[in-house]
């Protein structure tokens, strides 16, 4: 699924059951989302491990069952930062 939170600047998407990737651009960059954080903390919260630059992050759910749960962790954290 893309964000709409912030139209082309955000995109993130999850690669199969296990694998997530995160990029970041334009406003959303420039406006401090940090791709890095948002797959650390979606990942972590499905007990995986990611991360990466500022721009483009990839890591990996512990658990396939919580990819739902970890794409919802991204959603929360860019719907936070907008309000």
């Amino acid at each position: 699924p893309r964000s709409t939170l912030f139209p082309y600047t955000t995109l993130f998407r999850s690669i199969g059951a296990q694998q997530l990737a995160v990029k970041v651009g334009g406003g959303a960059l420039s406006s401090g989302i940090d791709a890095g954080a948002l797959v650390r903390d979606a990942a972590a919260a499905t007990g995986g491990r990611g991360g990466g630059r500022r721009e483009f992050a990839q890591g990996g759910i512990g658990d396939a069952s919580r990819r739902r749960e970890a794409l919802e962790h991204i959603r929360a954290d860019l719907r936070a930062r907008a309000n």
